[in-house]
């Protein structure tokens, strides 16, 4: 049941984005305010991401957990009943400070309580769970804007106090009485040297960094273009929902495909298609129902591969602090840079051709960081 903790965090985290977003765009804020609501959140997420891998201990990893739900639910429900901008953006900003601290401390905490030769599952049950709860927090936030900040308020409410039971019930295994750093990898990967673990947990970061900044600015921005084009909120969610989703079933399945762990090819090959796919939806714009699904593919196995390897080497808690801060990085510097490309050119998905550019320079370092060594 823990594991259903960051699917309900992420579902109010992203129903109350869309909220915030899908209103700035109905109430006529011009597109640099929609970037800044999104990247505020971002910018203190990165900061506090790394402050709070680098702070961690078994010890704390529990209080900081149950304090950063109550603190990001107080300040979501604010975020639903807010009509003005500078206080949307300051509670914005707040909610990236205790949303980092939340996401940080349980993948640190999953880690530590996951069950020998588990890790595969446990990173592909976590890579679904968030996954399809920010499908349910879009989806959610589309059926219930129409009904005022009343109804959003109410689920929000329901889904954090149910997140704070799980928390509050949930009992350490016998295994991991201690809470210590483990100091070798998993089990089902313990004939691979720690000298590659260690250089895989650079691919996790980069393949995040990758997929943050490829998919960042389709979520800030769809919700304020289709409040701005007076489409209907739930029509607006569902092509997110959906490449979520399919996001969230791909990093699950991913725990059955541990043959493609710590290989070269497959990596570079992933890359390559999405590289393709994104050249074909930046020609094809009309393809963007077929087509975001689709990246939901390859963000599943990205995700997974990203938690996996900075779990299974060297500083556990450390290189998680760094997985989330390069999601904020990677969504600030996306989001601006999309902006400046809507705001140079007629057609705004020629940023696509930016992210297809970020998938091609990844597979060429994996190239050359896995390269054989002596």
């Amino acid at each position: 049941m823990l594991q259903l903790c960051p699917a309900l965090m992420d579902w109010l985290l992203f129903l109350t984005m869309f909220a915030i977003l899908y209103g700035a765009g109905a109430r006529g804020f011009p597109p640099a305010q929609w970037t800044w609501l999104g990247s505020l959140m971002q910018l203190t997420y990165l900061f506090s991401s790394l402050a709070t891998g680098h702070l961690l201990t078994p010890r704390n990893t529990r209080p900081l957990l149950l304090g950063s739900t109550v603190l990001c639910l107080a300040l979501m429900v604010a975020a639903l009943w807010l009509e003005n901008f500078a206080a949307l953006a300051a509670v914005s900003a707040a909610i990236g400070i205790f949303a980092a601290v939340f996401f940080t401390a349980f993948q640190t905490f999953m880690r530590h309580v996951a069950p020998p030769g588990k890790l595969a599952l446990t990173a592909g049950l976590y890579t679904c769970s968030w996954s399809l709860g920010a499908g349910l927090g879009f989806l959610s936030a589309g059926a219930l804007y129409g009904f005022g900040p009343l109804a959003l308020t109410a689920l929000a409410l329901l889904v954090g106090v149910v997140t704070l039971a799980l928390l509050l019930t949930h009992r350490t295994p016998p295994h991991a009485a201690a809470l210590a750093e483990p100091e070798t990898g998993a089990v089902e990967t313990a004939h691979i040297p720690e000298a590659v673990r260690r250089r895989y947990v650079w691919i996790g970061w980069l393949l995040i960094f990758v997929v943050v900044f490829a998919l960042r600015p389709v979520q800030n921005f769809l919700p304020p273009l289709g409040a701005a084009e007076h489409r209907p909120a739930l029509l607006t969610t569902l092509p997110l929902f959906l490449q979520i989703t399919l996001q969230g079933l791909a990093g699950y399945a991913m725990h059955t495909q541990t043959r493609w762990l710590y290989r070269r090819a497959p990596l570079v090959l992933v890359q390559l298609g999405a590289a393709l796919l994104f050249l074909v939806l930046a020609l094809v714009p009309a393809g963007a129902l077929l087509g975001l699904p689709l990246i939901g593919l390859w963000c599943g196995y990205a995700y997974f591969q990203a938690v996996y390897y900075s779990s299974n080497a060297g500083r556990r808690a450390w290189n998680l602090g760094i997985n989330e801060f390069l999601v904020g990085g990677a969504s600030l510097g996306s989001l601006f840079l999309v902006e400046y490309c809507m705001q140079q050119v007629a057609r705004p998905e020629t940023a696509l051709y930016l992210c297809a550019a970020a998938s091609l320079a990844l597979a060429a370092l994996a190239l050359f960081l896995l390269a054989p060594r002596r």
